[in-house]
């Protein structure tokens, strides 16, 4: 009679442990899938290519959802491993006579590493951001990270301003653009017939 017990605790504790098993292998390649930005949504398109800022000085290449900039033939910077760039653009965006790099990118959560005061914890979800970047000699420096946009931006593009500069025109799912300016310190929706 113990050998019987003996043998169903083996055969039950055995079934435990697979069923564990199961669970572990599942959750590391729903892991694994969730990092891989495999559940981003299916409506971006990812554009890549190379271009250069208006100095010809930073020559800036998009591919596999990544941003790299040379500085005089020599790779200064690129984007953190956990930022998705869908696109990327050069523009005197802040009217300052030097162009910046505006990156149109999917990052996890709302708003990064500085969060409001009123915010414990950020989403994981992947989310929709514009940043902003300001070209220093060797170096490229965060001048501004969007939080949350709030929309689902198909587009980003840059046009000549009546004053010096640009504006940012984004444009959404629906077809629906928004023209915004630069204003010390953000983006200001601007109203253009």
């Amino acid at each position: 009679m113990r050998v019987i017990k003996y043998k169903n605790f083996v055969s039950a504790f055995s079934k435990c442990l697979i069923i564990i098993a199961v669970f572990l292998c599942v959750g590391a390649v729903g892991y694994w899938l969730w990092n891989r930005d495999t559940f981003l949504p299916q409506w971006i398109v990812w554009e890549h290519g190379t271009f250069q800022d208006a100095s010809g000085q930073y020559e800036i290449t998009l591919t596999g959802k990544t941003v790299r900039v040379s500085y005089k033939d020599t790779m200064i910077w690129t984007t953190e491993k956990d930022v998705k760039v869908q696109k990327a653009l050069a523009a005197d965006i802040d009217r300052n006579g030097q162009d910046e790099l505006i990156l149109l990118c999917w990052r996890k959560g709302h708003y990064g590493d500085v969060k409001p005061i009123w915010v414990e914890e950020d989403e994981q979800d992947w989310v929709q951001h514009i940043f902003v970047y300001e070209f220093l000699q060797e170096d490229v420096q965060a001048k501004w990270m969007s939080s949350y946009i709030g929309k689902d931006i198909l587009d980003i593009t840059a046009r000549a301003a009546e004053t010096s500069g640009r504006l940012l025109c984004l444009t959404d799912r629906s077809g629906e653009e928004s023209v915004w300016t630069w204003d010390s310190w953000g983006f200001v929706r601007v109203d253009i017939d």
